[in-house]
């Protein structure tokens, strides 16, 4: 124990010049990130957030996407929410299961888009997808009935909210359920 003393006590000052070094390292890396990531993220910057090497960016194009849904701006909408997904893959193609319902987000806005841009096709595919990744999508679960009884199809899927022949789910003009 004495010799860890006298060694500390001998090379201090290069240990407190290291120590100083690894602090200043560690606070470049964090403004960074700051700079390229979370100010852009918190100034609603997301596609510039997206493009940056600091941080996943999943969040970012998901939120550029939704920006842009909500704006009415489909095409990009469509293009950051396939690049949200994308970036979710591994190397292997495969999603990582902790990632589920953020996939499953990213799938069902990616439908309400294709859903507004008249692709009831993709639109279903996309609803599908949501539920693959998460079966207690509610949301995702209804619009998929929904627009498999626009097309007459059945989804196998038994009586759901959309479905008019369940006690109690007679449909009015616009599709929706009668209380």
């Amino acid at each position: 124990m004495q010799t860890i003393l006298n060694y500390f006590t001998r090379h201090r000052i290069k240990l407190s010049v290291l120590a100083a070094i690894v602090c200043v390292i560690v606070l470049a890396l964090g403004a960074r990130r700051a700079g390229q990531f979370t100010v852009p993220m918190y100034q609603g910057e997301y596609a510039y957030a997206a493009e940056s090497e600091v941080a996943p960016p999943v969040r970012a194009f998901y939120d550029a996407g939704l920006q842009a849904y909500l704006a009415e701006d489909y095409t990009p909408a469509k293009e950051h929410l396939s690049k949200a997904y994308s970036a979710l893959s591994s190397k292997s193609g495969q999603i990582d299961p902790s990632e589920d319902l953020i996939a499953s987000d990213i799938q069902f806005l990616l439908a309400l888009t294709h859903e507004r841009t008249k692709q009831k096709f993709m639109a279903i595919e996309a609803y599908k997808q949501a539920l693959r990744h998460n079966p207690d999508h509610m949301a995702a679960k209804y619009n998929l009935e929904r627009l498999l009884l626009e097309r007459g199809g059945s989804s196998g899927a038994g009586a759901g909210p959309g479905d008019t022949s369940a006690p109690g789910g007679k449909a009015g003009k616009d599709g929706k359920k009668g209380i």
